[in-house]
């Protein structure tokens, strides 16, 4: 007879043995017609070898359990029923939960199946490496344009909350099973790599918070276009109830009326579409939600530059202005501002641009101050030089905080201004953002240490 501790000495050898194959099981139990149904392996077909207008390509991170998990994966199965493979390539790679023993998977979406081309060891989709090799993988679909599509978890340029907080940077492609994310320099380096001196016509965001202005000038560097949100995203707050709280697959189905012919402008606006659509079905249902969403052209973003220089320049010497007191002025304003990020207990990191300049502008114009009121009238100046950027940039945009429509928003760092915040800033942030592209344009960074 075994001994008790021999038993169960079995029973643990068992699992380790066959953890990987129970964990499948379970997984597959827990979705059986979510995706499994949908899954088949197959040959490459001589379609997916044939240049096509347009190649869709799904880096998804499928973290967080449920109810995010079924979001993004019912999405890939609302986009089988479009069938696209005469006219576009739809390629994606997905990682499973947070779970070391569940495979990652390549797809080819086609026929109206998830054609399985890549079995790969679980992928930390966090990790640059990974991201340069989907890039590459995705890129060998011959198109005329292309379409990158992020699925997952999204915090904009940093957070500071969270496994790794401050030691690793987490802005999306967040993967809690190995604790990483792709940081605006893991990206940055990525792109740069694949794509050298190309670009990609459109990159979308199915992740909260990356409609921040630090990330839009990144990515400027390697996309025309970008669909972000300068609020989270509402996928994964509440489980649907109704086949129509999935997702809108307004563009796909334009991409078939069309027999996939759209230049890259309309692409882009017809992705805003299906995104802002899926949103709003959840929004209107969660009174008090705040929901933003934009289509930028990032090459007219740019312009806006040298005018968030003289911004920066302007609240600098503001700092240092004999009895003006910028500080105070700043956190009374940003009280009024719609904040974003919790990463602590009432504590944000992003503040929405509009508002504070506008705050600002208004602040200065009640004071009866003579060096107050040349202030207000020189940040109103920028303000409106700003304002007047954005919306040329702005090719779509969609809020429900803002009482007066910007026809823009978008979102900068400016954490609580506070001793134990500034800290923070100067000592776990910093070093990260004063990297970014934006800050070495407009020396913001500089700025938010001298608070």
């Amino acid at each position: 007879m075994f001994s008790r501790i021999t038993i169960i000495a079995l029973i643990m050898a068992f699992f380790q043995c066959h953890s990987a194959s129970i964990m499948q099981l379970i997984y597959d139990h827990d979705l059986p017609t979510a995706l499994k149904s949908f899954e088949v392996t197959s040959e490459v077909s001589p379609e997916e070898q044939q240049q096509t207008e347009w190649c869709v390509m799904i880096y998804s991170s499928l973290e967080g359990g449920e109810p995010l998990e079924t979001f993004f994966i019912q999405e890939l199965v609302d986009m089988l029923d479009v069938s696209l493979e005469k006219f576009v390539h739809v390629v994606a790679q997905v990682d499973y939960r947070h779970c070391h023993n569940l495979q990652s998977k390549r797809y080819c979406l086609a026929d109206g199946k998830l054609q399985v081309r890549a079995v790969l060891p679980n992928q930390n989709m966090g990790d640059p490496a990974v991201f340069a090799d989907f890039l590459t993988w995705a890129m060998q679909y011959p198109a005329k344009h292309r379409l990158l599509f992020i699925q997952g978890h999204g915090t904009g340029v940093l957070t500071t909350s969270g496994p790794g907080s401050f030691e690793k940077s987490r802005s999306f492609g967040i993967d809690y099973g190995n604790n990483d994310s792709l940081s605006m320099s893991d990206a940055s380096s990525c792109l740069q790599k694949v794509l050298g001196d190309k670009k990609i016509d459109v990159l979308a965001f199915r992740s909260c918070l990356m409609n921040g202005i630090e990330c839009a000038t990144m990515f400027s560097s390697f996309f025309d276009y970008m669909i972000a949100t300068e609020t989270t995203q509402k996928a994964g707050f509440s489980k649907p109830k109704q086949r129509e709280d999935f997702f809108d697959t307004f563009f796909l189905d334009e991409l078939k009326r069309r027999n996939g012919i759209m230049e890259p402008l309309e692409m882009a606006t017809a992705v805003y579409e299906s995104i802002r659509n899926t949103n709003m079905i959840l929004v209107n249902g969660m009174p008090g939600a705040q929901f933003e969403i934009s289509c930028w052209d990032l090459s007219r973003l740019r312009s806006t530059i040298p005018d968030f220089r003289e911004l920066t320049d302007c609240l600098t010497a503001r700092l240092s202005a004999p009895g003006a007191d910028l500080r105070r002025d700043l956190a009374e304003v940003r009280t009024g501002c719609p904040l974003f990020y919790e990463y602590s207990s009432g504590k944000c990191a992003y503040v929405d641009l509009e508002s504070l300049l506008s705050g600002l502008e208004m602040q200065a114009a009640s004071s009866t101050d003579r060096a107050s009121t040349d202030f207000g009238r020189q940040i109103g100046a920028i303000k409106d030089r700003i304002s007047a950027g954005l919306k040329n940039a702005a090719l779509k945009h969609c809020d429900n905080f803002h009482q007066v429509d910007p026809g823009f928003a978008t979102s900068i760092l400016l954490l609580p201004l506070s001793s134990s915040e500034a800290e923070i800033y100067q000592d776990k942030i910093a070093p990260e953002y004063s990297e970014l592209d934006f800050n070495k344009e407009t020396g913001w960074s500089g700025f938010l240490n001298s608070l």
